[in-house]
């Protein structure tokens, strides 16, 4: 959707954007019902998860490879060193997988987008400095934007839990953001 090297940006890369976006924030904010609902911990459902996402990957797959690349994934001639980047592609997914359920569990959905642009200039940086790849003005200054948001979300944050009453005389703010979404019990009352 959109061409690089033009630097010309379609509406349609706009609008497959903007759903991705919407379509996260929604899987994130499901995932954070589903635990609190089902009291489950980030990695039980992760495990009750899985297997329903490999299948709808393994047959949808197949089929949006073949539109985006124009062929069939098993045509495909696997080569030794295709194969060691497809094992540790594969690897690397797992561990963002059990990283993001681990996140959901632990942080809110807001939180959670600001870690995954944290993963996008990683990767961004990362196949600049090991692929060679070029890093044009527009990267850089996309990645400077990302980091401005990133510093001033957590600015807002901090400013949000200073007890308002020491500056204004305000009961102090209550903020959810580094609660836990399961409730955690004190051990204290458990033993007495």
């Amino acid at each position: 959707m959109n061409d690089l090297g033009s630097g010309s940006t379609k509406m349609g890369g706009v609008l497959i954007a903007a759903l991705s976006v919407v379509g996260s924030g929604m899987q994130q904010i499901l995932c954070g019902h589903m635990q609190r609902l089902h009291k489950m911990q980030s990695h039980q459902l992760l495990a009750a998860t899985a297997p329903a996402q490999g299948v709808m990957l393994l047959v949808i797959g197949p089929w949006i490879d073949k539109a985006v690349s124009g062929g069939w994934v098993g045509s495909y001639v696997i080569t030794m060193p295709a194969l060691s980047l497809i094992v540790l592609s594969c690897l690397i997914a797992v561990g963002v997988n059990v990283s993001q359920f681990m996140c959901l569990g632990r942080f809110s959905a807001v939180t959670f987008q600001v870690l995954g642009h944290t993963k996008t200039i990683l990767v961004l940086l990362i196949s600049w400095l090991a692929l060679g790849e070029s890093m044009s003005p527009k990267k850089l200054m996309g990645m400077a934007l990302a980091v401005a948001g990133m510093v001033a979300y957590g600015v807002f944050i901090n400013q949000a839990t200073i007890p308002s009453k020491q500056i204004t005389g305000v009961p102090p703010i209550k903020s959810n953001e580094h609660a836990p979404l399961l409730p955690v019990a004190d051990k204290r009352q458990q033993t007495s």
